[in-house]
Order: C-alpha cells, then structure tokens, then sequence
C-alpha cells in the first residue's frame, strides 16, 4: 500500500478526526453580566478548565457578545445558546445561579442533559486571587478529585488575570 502523502494544505485528517472522535462537548455556565470584563476572564478560566480536564468546552458568552448586544439581543443570545446546549454532553454551572443561568439551567433539565454544579472559591494569597472549584454533589466527587480542579483552576485563573492586568486575553 502507497504512503499517504499530502500538500501544505492537505493536514492528516483522519489523525484529527480519530483525536476529536469520542470528546464530550460541555456546555459551561457562569455569570456574564454585572462586570462583564472581569465575568469574562473568570468563563474563559473555566473553559480551559474544561478543557483541561479533557473536554471540548462551549461558552456561548464568550462567543455572542462579540457580535449581539446584551442590551438591546439579549434574548436572541439566549435563543443561540440555547440551541449550542441541546448538542452538548453535559451542563457545567460555576458558581451562584443568575438568571441567564436558571433559563440555561431549567433547560438543560427539559432536554435531559446531566448537569454538574460546581462551588467556585476566590481565595488570596499574596495579593494574587486564585480560584477554587470543586462539585458541589457528592455524587460528582467521586468523578472528579478537587485537588486536581482545584491545580488546574488556579492555573487557569493566574493566567486569565495576568491577561486581565495587561488588558488583552491571551
């Protein structure tokens, strides 16, 4: 059998196709609105937390405000991520439920998408804040340590706020 060979533009497809097959997509839900500069370092923590713990994350409030406005599209961004929820795997809630929240989280219940709440900490240290996360149910303990969450969090978090201090995500 002949070797695969392939162009610049022709990347090894199957390789990714056989590395992406299988990885759940997680719908994540935080708090957006308020101080929604600093809401949005603190979702894309938790995305690469996701991410991190080798998962695929999708985080609508990071994707549609870059192109609708909260003000006056709001629900039409609701609608969007709404539809993204029903393709996702499971429903991750960081932190206090908002009301954006509650509507992603009730309908996350009406499509019958398992749902995994987790207790965010803001803990200080030298003047620098880490984050905490840890499922709030014992029953997800068991799947997931929080020691490891908590490491990868931290990680997460000192990255997004060295990003948020510089002014520009990285």
């Amino acid at each position: 059998m002949a070797d695969k060979t392939y162009s610049w533009f022709e990347p090894d497809l199957e390789h990714l196709i056989n590395t992406a097959t299988g990885r759940r997509l997680i719908y994540v839900s935080s708090a957006y609105s308020g101080d929604t500069k600093r809401n949005t370092y603190l979702a894309k923590a938790y995305a690469r937390f996701v991410h991190d713990c080798g998962y695929v994350p999708i985080v609508p409030h990071l994707l549609f405000p870059q192109f609708l406005d909260e003000k006056t599209e709001r629900e039409a961004g609701i609608e969007a991520a709404l539809s993204l929820l029903e393709l996702c795997d499971e429903y991750w809630a960081f932190g206090n439920l908002t009301e954006g929240m509650v509507t992603e989280f009730k309908a996350s219940l009406a499509m019958g998408i398992p749902n995994v709440p987790f207790t965010v900490t803001h803990l200080t240290e030298d003047g620098t804040e880490y984050l905490g996360i840890t499922p709030s149910r014992e029953c997800d303990q068991e799947r997931f340590t929080a020691l490891t969450y908590e490491r990868k969090a931290r990680r997460a978090l000192r990255q997004a706020n060295a990003a948020f201090k510089g002014g520009e995500a990285k």
